[in-house]
């Protein structure tokens, strides 16, 4: 078995993330200049300005339900490269019970509230207050349904498989798993394009990280993934969900910051991790 240089391994740590832009890319410049061609040809008579606006507010209205499709078409892509990963690696299995899944599930909804607790309580929202309601605009725009299916299943899996299936694991083979964990968390916030976040998505890919790390299985992270998108979509849309949470703001970051600790706390008595027995990704003469 070869060893791989460092360039090569730098590589295939970046390869899935141009993969991941450029089709990103390339689908919204097709929609888009499929939308904009629809328009011109159905509205001859408007100038630039107002085609422009009615693009902007047609798109609005159904931002959600492209990214939708957008993510689901890579996660298919980034599969093929996930697939192929596992395939050159020893399998590592943990045993697990339905108890360990509802306690992912409850990381997933508390560790976003901390998460977000902590950008609210860092001051970064008043100092970029453009950031923010850009951001809540894009993410919670169209019917509430396509933002569950988007937020709650698209983004989750495609994310996880990029992230922590591709990146992080593959991080794993080369260095240890503190390095491993702080360096893909960084890509992950890195690659939200702002500072608010980057913080929260930072945060939390330690904790996907982690879960990765103790379950060895993708599940993992994108049943957390999910949960934490779900919970944060229902806030957002159900005000009563919302009251409880605001009615006693310090309450909830205390529970919040204490459930994320006690959760944490219970997967390291009841899920010990292991040495894990897996290859290298070098065993191939194809750099991908």
């Amino acid at each position: 078995m070869r060893s791989d240089g460092w360039f090569i391994r730098i590589w295939k740590l970046i390869y899935p993330l141009i993969v991941y832009f450029a089709i990103n890319l390339v689908l919204v410049t097709l929609i888009s200049g499929v939308w904009i061609w629809r328009l011109t040809t159905a509205n001859p008579n408007l100038d630039d300005v107002r085609l422009l606006q009615l693009y902007q507010q047609q798109v609005m209205n159904y931002q959600m339900a492209i990214v939708l499709g957008v993510d689901l078409i890579i996660a298919a892509v980034l599969w093929i490269f996930y697939s192929r990963d596992s395939r050159r690696l020893v399998p590592v299995y943990k045993k697990t019970n339905p108890i360990h899944w509802i306690l992912v599930i409850l990381l997933g909804i508390f560790g976003g509230l901390a998460g977000n607790f902590i950008v609210i309580l860092s001051g970064l929202i008043q100092l970029f207050p453009d950031v923010y309601e850009e951001m809540a605009e894009i993410q919670y725009s169209g019917p509430v349904w396509i933002q569950f299916l988007s937020m709650g299943l698209a983004a989750p899996i495609m994310e996880e498989v990029l992230f922590r299936g591709l990146i992080f694991r593959r991080l794993r083979t080369y260095c240890k798993f503190p390095v491993a964990l702080i360096v893909s968390s960084l890509i992950f916030g890195l690659c939200h394009g702002n500072i608010l976040q980057f913080f929260y998505a930072f945060l939390l890919g330690l904790l996907m990280g982690l879960l990765y790390e103790r379950f060895r299985t993708l599940l993992a992270p994108i049943v957390f993934h999910a949960a934490a998108n779900l919970f944060s979509v229902a806030v957002t849309n159900y005000t009563i969900i919302n009251i409880i949470i605001s009615s006693n703001p310090l309450l909830s970051v205390v529970l919040s910051f204490g459930m994320v600790v006690i959760i944490i706390y219970l997967f390291n008595t009841t899920l010990k991790p292991e040495e894990e027995k897996r290859e290298t990704i070098n065993d191939c003469n194809s750099v991908l």
